[in-house]
């Protein structure tokens, strides 16, 4: 895995927790631990006219002190002109953001086709109440949500986020590293090293390795590369 330390004592924790299918974990906790966003994706893709869908999948979750949940779903991602022309990435589709606990939902809808004229980064929804033994009927509506995802979002046209104006923040690795942290696998190690033989051997030997430790969550959880 990998840590990375940010100032005002965030942490950040990620890990390749599966090779085939390739699973992500991730654990992200906030300054002075006022929330904890964990949670892992996995992705499928599929080729279009000089372009890749990337299906996502899995599970992100904000977790607060006082015992409250937001689960977040995953919108739909296009890779564009992998072939030829300048790449870019696009967000398309919808993500709901659901606190069960206290009934209130955000759903949010990337490039509306309603909105004619308006850059793909885009996004407007609402925040209601609703009732989560029906998740399929309208809520009531809270407030609007409109923004970019590359620049900023409104509530109720009220900026609360703007990328131009935040306090950015800057990252910097561990004086220590964990033994399994991807700067010390030793595939890659020994091909920097052009020991392309003995970085083969290790490869496999990671392999068979994630192998055992997949059996292992499966026989804990039960659920195949996740937990």
């Amino acid at each position: 895995p990998l840590r990375w330390d940010f100032p005002a004592a965030p942490r950040l924790y990620m890990e390749q927790t599966c090779h085939h299918p390739p699973v992500s974990s991730f654990q992200f906790v906030g300054p002075d631990a006022a929330y904890t966003y964990y949670g892992y994706s996995e992705f499928g893709v599929a080729f279009g006219y000089n372009r890749m869908f990337l299906n996502s999948g899995g599970m992100r979750v904000v977790e607060f002190p006082d015992g409250g949940k937001i689960a977040i779903s995953f919108p739909e991602n296009v890779i564009k002109n992998v072939f030829w022309g300048d790449m870019y990435h696009e967000v398309f589709g919808s993500q709901s953001f659901t606190d069960v606990k206290n009934k209130i939902r955000c759903t949010i809808t990337f490039a509306p086709e309603t909105r004619k004229g308006l850059p793909t980064d885009y996004f407007e929804g609402v925040i209601e109440h609703y009732d989560p033994t029906k998740p399929e009927v309208e809520g009531e509506a809270i407030c609007e949500v409109q923004g970019s995802w590359v620049g900023f979002i409104d509530f109720d046209k009220v900026r609360y986020w703007d990328v131009r104006s935040c306090q950015k923040m800057t990252n910097s690795p561990p004086a220590g590293l964990l033994p399994s942290d991807s700067r010390r696998r030793g595939d890659a190690v020994e091909l920097h090293k052009k020991d392309f033989k003995t970085a083969q051997a290790a490869k496999l030997q990671l392999e068979e390795t994630q192998r055992k430790e997949r059996k292992l969550r499966e026989t804990v959880h039960g659920v195949k590369g996740r937990k």
